[in-house]
């Protein structure tokens, strides 16, 4: 069991350490597998795969809003589950653009909490 979880952080370890290296295609297949933990035991690398799908939307918006010019601007009360929701959502009603970065997916999702400045100006 530990050489399993040594031999998935090492594979884990070896992806690129820059913000685009998920696209939509990694983003869907960690978000089918996010939806399929009630319905069956995952693997330990799946549940790894599967966190991404809460990891990847919290830490793009962590690092989004701590720009000094954010583009979308989520209030406070929208939990993390609601972003999750519309990202599966956005991935499944547009599969013909789940090869785009998981950044422009990630935008692109939340487009209904574009900033009022950007609106407006």
């Amino acid at each position: 069991m530990k050489a399993l979880v040594f031999a998935a952080l090492m594979v884990l370890s070896v992806e690129p350490a820059y913000s685009d290296w998920m696209d939509g295609n990694d983003l869907f297949k960690s978000c089918e597998l996010y939806q399929a933990i009630d319905k069956r035991l995952l693997s330990p690398l799946e549940q790894t795969i599967a966190g991404e799908c809460l990891t990847y939307p919290k830490g793009w918006l962590d690092g989004h809003q701590a720009n000094a010019h954010p583009l979308i601007c989520v209030p406070a009360e929208v939990r993390l589950g609601s972003i999750v929701d519309m990202v599966i959502k956005y991935l499944d009603d547009n599969p013909g653009k789940r090869h785009h970065r998981g950044s422009e997916i990630m935008f692109n999702a939340l487009i209904e909490f574009e900033c009022p400045d950007l609106v407006s100006g």
